[in-house]
């Protein structure tokens, strides 16, 4: 019955693989993509960061920040409260220390710390596109981390304000993209940093971006 609605077989399972370890999972929060693994490649190098998640989802970045020794200290936030509880599993699960849970719609609020990385997934399928998108995933995932229902470039706005408080001197803010987007305009957005980089995945489709002033 459940495969007929096409619920994910991560679901069904209750976990899915990223990073090389199994998360938890469930119907409140994205399921981990491998495509989001070049986020955590392209920080690896660094060590002993504090390092903010914005909308954690099952924790998988913030965790893996923390087990890969890339992060003294994570803040894991989230809007969802159910995400958060499903994120505090994960983190019972790896029994990490460091990562700290914090429920927060970043829309509207700003984190009161500052960080050397900032992290993020954030929800970037424009509302064209979320239309278009398998059914599976539009009836079983949680639409908030699919879509802004906007033209999907509502966080990055957003990330572009604040990170001019949150981000330390030396820090990088590093965010996955939509393929579709359109490099001048994550450029424009983002025009007050000296540097930025893009990274494409394994299909060569543009993927993620890393913004620093160094």
């Amino acid at each position: 019955i459940h495969r007929s609605e096409r619920v994910p077989f991560q679901y069904l399972l209750g976990n899915a693989p990223f990073y090389g370890r199994d998360f938890i999972v469930d119907s409140n929060v994205l399921i981990p993509r491998q495509e989001s693994e070049i986020l955590i490649d392209v920080i690896k190098d660094k060590k002993q960061s504090k390092v903010l998640d914005i909308g954690t989802g099952s924790g998988c970045l913030a965790i893996t920040c923390a087990l890969e020794g890339i992060a003294d200290s994570v803040d894991a936030v989230d809007i969802n409260k159910n995400a958060l509880i499903l994120t505090k599993k994960n983190i019972k699960t790896f029994n990490v220390n460091n990562v700290h849970c914090i429920e927060m719609n970043i829309l509207k609020d700003t984190p009161a710390d500052s960080y050397d990385i900032v992290i993020s997934n954030p929800p970037y399928i424009s509302k064209n596109e979320y239309n278009s998108l398998d059914r599976g995933v539009r009836v079983n995932e949680p639409i908030e981390a699919l879509t802004d229902m906007g033209d999907g470039y509502t966080f990055y706005n957003r990330y572009a304000v604040i990170l001019n408080k949150i981000l330390n001197k030396s820090g990088i803010a590093i965010f996955e993209l939509s393929q579709f987007f359109n490099k001048q305009r994550i450029r424009s957005i983002f025009k007050n940093f000296s540097n930025i980089e893009f990274y494409k995945d394994i299909n060569n489709n543009l993927r993620v971006v890393k913004i620093s002033n160094d």
